[in-house]
């Protein structure tokens, strides 16, 4: 009877451990024979360890992912799952605020796919040293995109493919403003925030390579440019300040200047309104800091107390003069064009006629200049 049971028995055992083998799950490890973890009807597929603190995900013989050791790691990343949302890749362990960092290999970049299309792409750019920043809001704060980085001053570039614009959109979609593609551009707007001032002032300005840029608003179709304030060009000024003469000497009546550039082509208007000595009288011109290539402008001074002008006068270059002397409440009128050959200052120049007593312009003399072509 023992003799009959002893080979059944081993038989059932060596079945069993068949049985077992035939089933056994993936391992971790590697053996003189097999580095590939095994599973019945899949070879070369599970966990297995290519070199020391290495764990690779294999699948028919290709690692598909990697979880390589870091010495004394004390943050970790965490995978989980959901029943009804989104599953959850994020960072854990004892560091208060670990990051979560993403890296392509070489100059691969990172890209993020949503329903098999790209969405965004992180692009790679060698030596960096600044970088883009995506930061959310509490309530009633605006999320922000923003730079970082070693450099003192980093400003941030929004660019386009090919002749591709630049949209910004409000209200779910609604375009407020965009910025059109021209090709080679080398000029540009620039919009310049402002100090605190009585004024503040903004600043909207061309700038670019060109010596010379024009700034065109250009309305559509019957449209026009509008202001809800005034408008007031750099070549608008007045005397808020009384100026006094007690000699012949001509000097710029503070306020009445305005800038002019080399090659331009300007218009200008002086109103002058004067207390004259009667002895000391009254003298005007006009003159420029830079150099012009054509200047002609015509004095003009109404005595009030006489109704009679008192100065009539042509000039054709610059600092030229005419002056009167026996009105005591003359209106003067300086109107003139000028070419200038530099960058200068167009100025209006006052004095007395001889030295005597006090001339002056009135507070609410103005001066106005405009290029023209």
């Amino acid at each position: 009877m023992m003799k009959r049971t002893l080979p059944f028995l081993f038989a059932i055992l060596l079945g069993a451990a068949s049985a077992a083998h035939a089933y056994d799950p993936p391992y971790l490890g590697t053996s003189a024979t097999n580095t590939n973890p095994r599973r019945q009807g899949e070879a070369n597929t599970g966990l297995w360890t290519p070199s020391t603190g290495v764990i690779a995900f294999s699948s028919l013989g290709t690692t598909q992912a990697q979880i390589i050791n870091t010495a004394n790691a004390s943050n970790y990343i965490t995978l989980t799952g959901s029943l009804s949302g989104s599953p959850v890749v994020a960072v854990d362990g004892t560091s208060s605020n670990p990051a979560l960092t993403l890296s392509g290999k070489g100059t691969g970049g990172v890209v993020f796919r949503v329903n098999g299309n790209t969405q965004a792409s992180v692009l790679s750019s060698s030596n960096t040293v600044n970088s883009l920043t995506f930061a959310g809001a509490a309530t009633n704060t605006p999320p922000s995109i923003g730079v970082t980085g070693s450099d003192t001053d980093v400003a941030l570039t929004l660019t386009t493919q090919a002749a591709g614009g630049i949209n910004l959109q409000t209200g779910g979609g609604g375009r407020q403003v965009r910025v059109a593609s021209t090709a080679s551009a080398v000029d540009y707007i620039q919009l310049t925030g402002g100090a605190t001032g009585t004024p503040g002032t903004v600043a909207a300005s061309a700038q670019g390579s060109d010596a010379d840029i024009n700034f065109a608003v250009n309305p559509k179709g019957s449209g026009a440019v509008t202001s809800t304030g005034y408008v007031i060009p750099a070549g608008v000024n007045r005397v808020a300040t009384q100026v006094d003469k007690t000699n012949a000497t001509l000097g710029n009546v503070t306020g009445l200047t305005a800038p002019i550039k080399n090659g331009k082509t300007y218009s200008f208007r002086a109103v002058l309104h004067v207390a004259a000595d009667a002895t000391g009288g009254h003298k005007y011109a006009a003159t420029s800091s830079g150099t012009v290539s054509a200047i002609i402008y015509e004095i003009r001074s109404l005595c009030n107390t006489t109704s009679v002008n008192v100065i009539t006068s042509r000039q054709t270059t610059l600092g030229g003069s005419a002056g009167q002397a026996g009105c005591v409440d003359p209106f003067t009128v300086v109107d003139g064009t000028v070419t200038a050959s530099s960058d200068g200052t167009l100025a209006i120049q006052f004095a007395q006629n001889t030295g005597s007593g006090t001339s002056s312009v009135l507070v609410g003399s103005s001066f106005i200049v405009q290029q023209i072509n």
